[in-house]
């Protein structure tokens, strides 16, 4: 439905990293990073629609199950809303049909809260510019702002500072999780710089030039938070192992875990190897997506 009408049903797209490397950590406890985000044709479905009567926010959900205290992204997106245009919003519901698994390195709560941003800024009609809006979606997570552009970018600093690249279009994944939760901060706080004995960086300069023949083999990806994940969680060593069997060109972990993607040339051969692993792990598959939330 066109903007300013009375409902509006959106994806909020999945996220990988096709390659992360941690540069340091900063005076205010954040680390600089640099990876290449990749939007994906995935993800929780939320439709917005306006109430007849009232204030505030009715939430209702389906799916997977998902913390409902204001920490909840949904919530903490129309908070800030609220108060960067008081009282332009009248009562408001927002169905969602959560499909990402919370902690599983696919950005799901980020992507839910900036689609929550967009969707309720094109429902109401809110006078807030890109800028104003990607300095909210900061707000709820470092990767929020990469929602709102979506496709294939570098992102640097805390994963903000975006540079989008040529959208990638071909390919796709069979994306693998062991069924429990890695969390974002645990990893980097365990994360020790310098001391972890890896003999290489991550090159992402090297794989913005590879993109444009992905999934193509030659090309090593590299997680640099594997380094901590990994041997704490087992699993995913044999997650990784079982994605090559089945003919993964490249196998990583997306974010901080615990999802393990695959690399495939067609979704074919991707949803093949997805069958193959079902038996074991939760899988989808999965193809690049050339924009980031799409709105019906």
């Amino acid at each position: 439905m066109s903007q300013g009408g009375s409902s509006l049903r959106a994806l909020a797209p999945a996220k990988l990293n096709l390659g992360l490397e941690v540069q340091r950590r900063r005076p205010d406890g954040f680390h600089e990073i640099e990876t290449i985000y990749q939007s994906l044709d995935w993800g929780d479905r939320l439709e917005f629609s306006k109430l007849p009567t009232g204030k505030g926010l009715r939430l209702e959900r389906q799916g997977l199950s998902l913390p409902d205290g204001p920490d909840n992204s949904l919530r903490r997106a129309h908070a800030l809303l609220e108060r960067a245009c008081p009282g332009a919003m009248g009562g408001t519901r927002i169905r969602l049909d959560k499909r990402i698994p919370l902690g599983a390195g696919l950005g799901g709560g980020s992507s839910d809260g900036a689609t929550a941003l967009l969707g309720l800024k094109r429902l109401w009609d809110l006078d807030l510019s890109p800028a104003a809006l990607a300095g909210l979606a900061l707000e709820l997570g470092s990767d929020a702002p990469f929602f709102l552009l979506g496709g294939t970018a570098v992102g640097r600093g805390r994963g903000e500072r975006l540079e989008p690249l040529p959208a990638l279009r071909q390919g796709a994944f069979t994306l693998v999780n062991p069924g429990f939760p890695v969390s974002t901060a645990w990893a980097y706080e365990h994360l020790r710089l310098g001391l972890t004995g890896n003999p290489y960086r991550v090159s992402i300069e090297q794989v913005k030039a590879y993109l444009s023949r992905f999934p193509a083999p030659g090309m090593v990806l590299r997680n640099r938070l594997e380094d901590v994940v990994f041997p704490a969680y087992p699993v995913l060593f044999d997650i990784v192992k079982a994605l090559e069997e089945a003919g993964a060109v490249h196998a990583l972990m997306s974010g901080s875990g615990a999802t393990i993607f695959g690399s495939f040339p067609d979704r074919e051969a991707a949803g093949r190897a997805g069958a193959l692993l079902a038996a074991r792990w939760q899988t989808w598959v999965a193809a690049p997506g050339p924009q980031g939330i799409l709105f019906d």
